[in-house]
């Protein structure tokens, strides 16, 4: 006969935890089919990071780019690049501007692992002044 009292308390963890792990894994593989079958027009979900920018942090930022530092705050591919990885979405593969104007511009940002992404960038402290990404959205 079977008794708990034989089996330590730590491999009684590992063992839940590896039971819980199964039927979480079994789960999710099945979920998602389903529920793409049965709607298919659903539009999928969109993945948006909206960035919560300190304006007294972008104005430290602008004097110091005045000054001729970190002069790669003025190129928005630059910027974006700095966006994904800052976010820990990994290393930067292929960027494209997709719109860009005085103001405003999308760069899409392609990782090897993760895939594409479109970074909203804004010159928030000045007409012609360094560029801060204010959101990203995942492409699929």
């Amino acid at each position: 006969m079977f008794k708990l009292g034989l089996i330590n308390a730590p491999t009684r963890i590992v063992s839940m935890i590896f039971l819980l792990s199964l039927l979480l894994i079994s789960g999710c593989e099945a979920g998602p089919k389903a529920t793409e079958q049965a709607k298919p027009n659903q539009e999928k979900k969109r993945k948006i990071l909206k960035i919560n920018v300190d304006m007294d942090t972008q104005a430290k930022l602008q004097k110091t780019a005045d000054l001729g530092f970190k002069p790669w705050k003025n190129d928005a591919v630059e910027v974006a690049k700095e966006c994904i990885i800052g976010a820990g979405i990994g290393a930067p593969d292929k960027c494209m501007i997709l719109s860009k104007s005085e103001a405003e511009a999308v760069i899409r940002v392609t990782t090897k692992k993760e895939g594409s992404f479109d970074v909203t960038l804004k010159r928030l402290v000045k007409p012609d002044g360094i560029w801060t990404a204010t959101k990203v959205e995942k492409k699929e």
